[in-house]
């Protein structure tokens, strides 16, 4: 995921072209190892035990290791010893970019202390990033203040994790934006019922997109291999978005005491806005997607 921002960094500073910034993403994703497949490959588990895992990880807020040692499938030695045999996410990066021959590590390097001044990142907040903690992206990559906006906070976290889990661990979140008018396409609204009349709303801005979102959800949620077609698409993001639900009411209703109940989502070829509301872009695999809350 920081790679992913990272990259993008290095295009946008002109240090990588277009065509090498894909090129990198795309020999990144080869050379990255998730838990669950290191632990298989180390025959710590079963193909068929990482997949339970896998599918809990669709209704917890919970990483692979942690659920991986509650079910009683790895020991916390065990998951101690696949995190140190893990390729450091920035350490598989700098390889690659030197391995092609597009930047030096000295320049990547470089170029990461100007990225860490320019957010302003501390040390901590870089390890965070590193981690895939996702209260850091969005507090300082979204730039999403969690006083201001707290229900959007809750969603963007969940979501984001979720999306990780189950989709493409490669998410490019960009800064939050503020849209005081106007329309969004192709979006799948959740309306909460109870003590909030809020709704989770999530763009694929097309069906494009959508389409590609919904192959990936598929392999991740259900563990098949598919073709998607529009109405597929449509239907997955509204399964996704249900998932997310799920666990923002779970989380909302124990740490506030409110009653809160989901509506059946919706799908809608735009959603109009009709006031200023706050929405956070994200890239995920080909398609540029958001999410706010209305």
């Amino acid at each position: 995921m920081f790679n992913h921002i990272f990259v993008s960094h290095l295009e946008s500073k002109g240090i990588l072209t277009p065509q090498q910034a894909a090129d990198v993403l795309g020999a990144q994703k080869d050379a990255k190892i998730r838990i669950g497949t290191l632990a298989v490959e180390e025959n710590m588990m079963t193909p068929e035990q990482a997949e339970t895992i896998n599918r809990q990880q669709a209704t917890q807020n919970a990483r692979f290791g942690d659920l991986a040692i509650q079910g009683g499938y790895l020991t916390q030695e065990q998951l101690d010893f696949l995190l140190d045999i893990q390729p450091h996410d920035y350490i598989v990066l700098k390889q690659i970019l030197h391995d092609k021959d597009y930047t030096t590590g000295e320049t990547a390097d470089a170029e990461l202390a100007a990225f860490k001044m320019e957010l302003g990142l501390s040390e901590t907040d870089f390890d965070r990033l590193l981690s895939n903690h996702v209260d850091t992206y969005i507090t300082k990559i979204a730039q999403i203040d969690g006083k201001q906006d707290p229900i959007l906070t809750v969603f963007a976290r969940l979501f984001i994790t979720t999306a990780i889990r189950l989709v493409d661990k490669e998410i490019l979140v960009g800064k939050a934006e503020k849209i005081a008018s106007g329309s969004i396409p192709y979006t799948i609204s959740l309306s909460l019922k109870g003590d909030a009349t809020n709704a989770l709303v999530f763009s694929a801005g097309e069906a494009t997109g959508a389409i590609e979102f919904a192959g990936k959800f598929a392999e991740g949620f259900m563990g098949i291999s598919m073709e998607a077609t529009d109405e597929i698409a449509r239907d997955a993001m509204k399964e996704f978005l249900n998932c997310v639900g799920g666990l923002f009411t779970t989380e909302l209703t124990s740490k506030t005491h409110l009653n809160l109940d989901l509506e059946v989502p919706q799908f809608l070829d735009e959603f109009r806005v009709e006031s200023e509301l706050v929405t956070l872009p994200f890239s995920l695999l080909a398609g540029g997607f958001r999410i706010f809350i209305s």
